[in-house]
């Protein structure tokens, strides 16, 4: 069979063999969210990769990626064999990192988006299916980018006052500012109106 190693892009490979690493990546970003006390992501993605590849990684609280100590976690649950291994990867999970899958923390969120590849939609219903089996809520996306996912993660744990859909113009806003002072040269603050 396959063995997979989660790294810096996360889990990357022929897409055929990723719905039960998803599922259980969906599953461990509830307890990551859960231990951290903060929304964070799941991005469905392979960037250049072949499209018959997909690829899916966690974002942590910040927006940045998964802490490297989770990495080592993540990869042993993508290959644990069966349930009984998946729940004692989740258990030794918990001990190690001092955390546990709590329906008091249900309300944060796993905040999942996926690239336009054709196993994008499954995928994305594995994540869903992993944060479902464990009660955590989720909030999808869709097809968004890499870097807007990073984006909500980070504001929707800085502003969780603003409605997670309002990020995504506001991610917009603040990308279309930036491209006009680099084109222009200008360091001014600039005002964009997105519904012009």
């Amino acid at each position: 069979g396959v063995t997979f190693k989660y790294g810096t892009a996360g889990f990357r490979t022929d897409a055929s063999t990723l719905d039960g690493v998803v599922f259980r990546v969906g599953i461990l970003a509830a307890l990551r969210a859960q231990c951290l006390g903060q929304n964070v992501g799941v991005c469905i993605t392979a960037s250049h990769n072949a499209s018959k590849d997909n690829g899916v990684k966690i974002v942590d609280g910040s927006g940045e990626m998964l802490e490297g100590s989770w990495e080592s976690h993540a990869t042993r649950l993508a290959n644990a064999p069966n349930a009984a291994s998946i729940r004692e990867v989740l258990q030794d999970t918990c001990k190690e990192m001092g955390c546990s899958l709590s329906p008091d923390k249900a309300h944060l969120r796993v905040l999942i988006a996926r690239d336009t590849r054709p196993s994008g939609p499954g995928l994305a219903i594995a994540a869903i299916d992993g944060c479902k089996s464990v009660g955590q809520e989720y909030f999808d996306y869709g097809v968004q980018t890499t870097p807007l996912c990073h984006f909500c993660v980070r504001e929707s744990n800085l502003r969780p006052d603003v409605a997670l859909l309002d990020l995504v113009p506001q991610y917009e806003a603040q990308m279309i500012t930036s491209f006009l002072r680099v084109l222009t040269g200008t360091e001014q603050q600039q005002d964009v109106n997105t519904n012009a």
